[in-house]
Parts: C-alpha cells; structure tokens; sequence
C-alpha cells in the first residue's frame, strides 16, 4: 500500500496505529483491542516513532480525540441510538465500546477500507446494530443508502466527521 499523504487506507491503517500505541499504554486512555491488528505490523513500527515523538512534545493528538469522541458519544447513547461514523475508516467503536441493545451504528466509507476492516475482525460481533455501508462521499449517493439500512432521518442521531474534512478541502 502506497504511503502517500492522500492515500485514505494508509490514513486509516495510520489512526488504528495510534490507537494500538496508545492501547498499549499502562495509564491508557482508552482500550481498542482491535487497532494493533488493523494497522499491521508495518504500518505500526513505522508511526510508532511519530507518535512517540509526539507524547514527548506533549501533542497526544489520536488519543486525545478518540478519548473525546467516545466520552461525546457515550455521554447521549443513552437517549439517542443512532450513531453515523461518515468517513468510519477502521474506526472500531461499534465493536469495542458497550452499546444498548437498541443503538445502531452506521459505519460510511470506500468499499475497500470496509472490505479490509470485514476481513480482519470477521469473528468480533458488536453489541450494537452496525451497519457498513461501502459508498464514496464524494461520488455516491450514500444518503440513500443510509435510509436504505434503516436510519431514520426523524430520530436523534449522533454525526461524527472524524477526519473526514481533511479529505473534502479541495471540494469547498
């Protein structure tokens, strides 16, 4: 896989590193027991360096916005359970994070990022209802699809663009 910048799988693999670091960690902010093996190896011993780094220049960024988006999220799945990850990447919260039995978690992205994500946690089951819808935000019409799988436009709903407006900035 290339190592571009613009490679969205290499970001991804990138992000499921850092939360591997970070899992690893014995004041952790947070558990993903699925990122070290969504990154690989590779990818992992590459970004360990930066993220090290940056712990050393006090700039935790991965982990501290995975521990605010989840403390976010948790803070309202009592009272909303619809949750929308646009632009999910390997993101693992419906399958790592405790769920009502009724919550719903819409996991959008590129069909090959998602294919990869299938393949390697085939076995976890989540506590909540995940959905993956394969669809390009740019090129799709992945809000019909979205309907399709069930959400429901007139519930609350919890929207989260994690990274997702870096990839858009050219559009704007």
């Amino acid at each position: 896989m290339s190592k571009t910048r613009d490679d969205v799988g290499f970001t991804a693999k990138n992000m499921a590193a850092g939360r591997a670091y970070e899992t690893r960690r014995s004041d952790a902010l947070f558990i993903d027991p699925f990122a070290e093996k969504l990154a690989g190896k590779e990818v992992l011993e590459d970004v360990i360096p930066r993220l090290e780094a940056d712990e050393k220049a006090g700039k935790p960024f991965t982990s501290i916005r995975t521990r605010y988006f989840d403390d976010l999220i948790l803070g309202h799945s009592q009272n909303i359970q619809q949750i929308v990850l646009l632009g999910a990447g390997l993101d693992t919260r419906a399958l790592r994070m405790e769920w009502a039995a009724d919550t719903h978690v819409y996991e959008i992205d590129q069909s090959n990022i998602l294919t990869y994500k299938e393949s390697v946690l085939e076995d976890i089951q989540p506590t909540c209802n995940r959905h993956a819808i394969a669809a390009d935000l740019k090129d799709s019409l992945w809000s019909e699809m979205l309907i399709k799988q069930g959400y429901q436009p007139s519930k609350p709903s919890i929207w989260l663009l994690e990274g997702v407006l870096y990839y858009t900035a050219d559009d704007l």
